[in-house]
């Protein structure tokens, strides 16, 4: 009896830790990266601006972080709609003295501001940022999750999400995010 409870714990605990997911980072457990912007409050609305062309100018918020880890080399930050996982954006190799992204990234792969960082492409098809556009009635919650990476990241520009989070694996020593929400009438 003892012998098949413990195989039955065993294969409860084994499909559990396999179960996959887009985000492992949900996880996370380890030091906590204070981030912040001055465009919304945590969890609050994000101003016309940060929407999508279709409503709004398409304009990436100002990011800010602080309470970076020791041995920090490299950030990287994901934009992703909380429920769907869909990627709004992706941008990496950014130094590691940056303690934050100014408003109004433009949309090329290899940036001068901040200087020699690189983006990916986002779900929407593009690179760079691409804003919060739901239906009509409907609200979309986007996360900005900032990663600090003990080293940098071998990446080319334009890599998407997916590839960033594989690079970034054993890498990650701090993390944290703002949420920002959207709603269309």
């Amino acid at each position: 009896m003892r012998t098949v409870v413990t195989l039955a714990l065993a294969v409860l605990v084994a499909g559990c830790s396999s179960a996959s997911s887009t985000a492992p980072e949900e996880r996370w457990t380890g030091h906590a990266v204070a981030v912040r912007s001055d465009a919304f409050a945590d969890g609050a609305a994000m101003p016309k601006k940060h929407a999508a062309r279709s409503e709004g100018d398409n304009v990436s918020p100002m990011l800010a972080w602080s309470n970076a880890p020791a041995g920090v080399e490299e950030w990287a930050v994901v934009c992703e709609e909380r429920g769907t996982g869909r990627v709004h954006w992706v941008i990496y190799a950014i130094m590691k003295d940056a303690r934050g992204l100014p408003e109004g990234v433009l949309h090329d792969e290899i940036l001068t501001r901040p200087m020699g960082a690189k983006q990916g492409d986002s779900d929407a098809g593009g690179t760079g940022y691409a804003g919060p556009d739901p239906g009509s009635g409907e609200t979309q919650r986007l996360r900005f999750i900032v990663y600090a990476l003990k080293k940098p990241v071998d990446l080319p520009e334009g890599a998407n999400a997916a590839e960033l989070r594989e690079a970034m694996k054993g890498l990650v020593i701090g993390r944290g995010e703002v949420e920002g929400t959207y709603s269309r009438p």
